[in-house]
């Protein structure tokens, strides 16, 4: 298992973020977060994407990653609660 592939993908988003920030004016890091995921469910809306399967998809995949960041392993079962 190699940590340093989860900080090149912490630094690849951390490219998309800082340049979403840039486009939005966000104030720091966090804010930029929220409002790009924020905006991502807005397209997925355009896109017809189901956006809580997405995300329920991707938090699977995340914590499957910082487990095994080879990705061997299957993501838990995740659900959103409204």
């Amino acid at each position: 298992m190699t940590p340093d592939l989860n900080l090149k993908r912490a630094a690849s988003a951390e490219q998309a973020v800082a340049k979403f920030a840039e486009v939005v004016n966000a104030d720091d890091t966090r804010q930029a977060i929220q409002d790009l995921v924020c905006d991502i469910g807005h397209l997925c809306d355009r896109e017809g994407l189901d956006f809580q399967k997405i995300v329920v998809i991707a938090v699977g995949w995340w914590h499957a990653e910082r487990i095994d960041p080879e990705g061997i392993l299957a993501g838990p079962c995740v659900a959103l609660d409204r």
